[in-house]
């Protein structure tokens, strides 16, 4: 991946002024890609250069690793007591839900005992409806578990 470094900077690394190699620069000398110098191109020009060792390179790439890691970490991972509330709202959340499921169940067993006493008229098709009524109703209650 190529590497670019602003003139300023590629001036401080090679221990020049600027206006010394913005005359290399419009000499035509040394290339510039939107107003900054590839290194590799330093590289060719001024073949003792380290760039990696350089003191200012590596702490502008700490800088801009450590940088990214916050903006990564922030974006991507909320904090610990962010994570903690929303792990309270949904244990919250979970709890109702789960009271109300024991109620709806608690109202369809509470309709199944008073099918079944109704069940016990004397009038024959009344008797067949809530039979209907109560095996199509344990059928929906085996079909969910």
């Amino acid at each position: 991946m190529t590497q670019y470094l602003g003139v300023a900077k590629a001036a401080r690394l090679l221990g020049i002024s600027r206006v010394k190699l913005q005359v290399l620069i419009r000499s035509g000398d040394l290339v510039t890609f939107e107003g900054k110098v590839d290194a590799a191109e330093l590289y060719k020009r001024f073949p003792g250069l380290a760039l990696n060792d350089s003191e200012i390179v590596e702490r502008a790439n700490i800088i801009k690793d450590s940088a990214y890691g916050d903006r990564i970490q922030g974006r991507a991972v909320p904090s610990t007591d962010v994570l903690q509330t929303q792990i309270k709202c949904l244990n919250v959340d979970l709890n109702v839900e789960r009271a109300k499921a024991r109620h709806y169940h608690d109202i369809v067993q509470d309709l199944l005992h008073k099918l079944t006493e109704l069940q016990q008229v004397d009038n024959e098709q009344q008797r067949l409806i809530i039979k209907e009524l109560n095996i199509w109703l344990l059928a929906r209650f085996d079909a969910k578990d």
